[in-house]
């Protein structure tokens, strides 16, 4: 869904290139009203990167989103390229090199900030404040796509970590509650696995 809001803003930005070229029809209303149908007939093409594997789920999520914003926006297309995230950073610096880069990326938030201060990604500061959603984002997720006060993305998705664990057996070993610090060790006993906890 969020990736689908960030599609809206790519939208809002879109609908403000035809608004700025069709302000400066001149005085004839009628030569206007032509010059914006012109323009909202034409079709806009995006190009994507992501690294999604198209088999995956989050891959077919991605498919349908990007079938379900061009369905409702009829003349945007979403060119879709998968990069497989180990080829990805590697990808967009040849593409910094190269001036090669796609209209829209999707890429992990640590490397956000380094990307936006090599100048791979477009300031949206303005964008994002005309659009008037960004409180609809947690503040950490939100503060990935910042870099030095300007804004550089908008959240796509993010980790949703938990722990489970079975209130008996802590009793039974005297731990009143889980641990604030832990290790974490997968084993692969089980379905997924088992985890052992051990205080730091």
């Amino acid at each position: 869904m969020k990736f689908f809001t960030k599609l809206s803003l790519i939208a809002v930005l879109v609908l403000s290139i035809f608004t700025g070229c069709s302000n400066g029809g001149g005085d004839d209303q009628g030569t206007s009203s032509e010059n914006e149908g012109n323009k909202e007939s034409e079709v806009i093409t995006l190009t994507l990167w992501d690294y999604y594997e198209p088999d995956a789920a989050h891959g077919k999520a991605q498919i349908e989103l990007i079938k379900k914003y061009e369905e409702e926006n009829p003349n945007v297309k979403i060119k879709r390229t998968y990069v497989p995230n180990a080829d990805l950073k590697t990808k967009l610096m040849q593409g910094i090199a190269g001036n090669e880069l796609p209209d829209i990326v999707v890429i992990d938030n640590p490397d956000h900030q380094a990307f936006a201060a090599a100048g791979a990604f477009a300031d949206i500061t303005k964008e994002i404040e005309e659009w008037g959603e960004a409180d609809q984002y947690y503040e950490g997720a939100w503060n990935s796509t910042i870099y030095e006060g300007k804004n550089y993305g908008v959240p796509n998705n993010s980790n949703a970590l938990a722990l489970f664990y079975n209130k008996d057996m802590f009793e039974e070993a005297g731990i009143t509650e889980p641990p604030k610090t832990c290790v974490f060790s997968i084993y692969p006993e089980g379905v997924g696995g088992s985890c052992a906890y051990r205080r730091v």
